[in-house]
């Protein structure tokens, strides 16, 4: 058990949970998302709810000014309830600001 004199951040609560841990790399395997360095979609997505968007968002990301738009697919894959899950083509992406 520990004691703190001030709270401690969920990373710093997650860092205590795998030193504490007696069987590490079962514990670090079961939350491994990455492939050569780079976080893997297709790892993550059967671990935590995720929402992927595809398509050029250039004119979104690019404009610092006024309002742009562009069409985009969306998905979202909930691993704990698949009726949430859902698939958009040609959606509307908007910038405001």
């Amino acid at each position: 058990m520990r004691i703190y004199d001030i709270p401690i951040s969920t990373s710093q609560a997650l860092d205590n949970r795998i030193y504490d841990a007696t069987d590490k790399a079962s514990l670090i395997s079961r939350n491994e998302i990455t492939i050569d360095g780079k976080i893997d979609y297709e790892l993550t997505s059967k671990k935590i709810d995720t929402i992927l968007i595809e398509g050029n968002l250039d004119s979104i990301l690019t404009k610092f000014n006024g309002k742009s738009e562009c069409t985009a697919s969306v998905r979202r894959n909930c691993v704990t309830d698949k009726s949430k899950n859902f698939y958009v083509d040609a959606a509307r992406i908007r910038k405001h600001g």
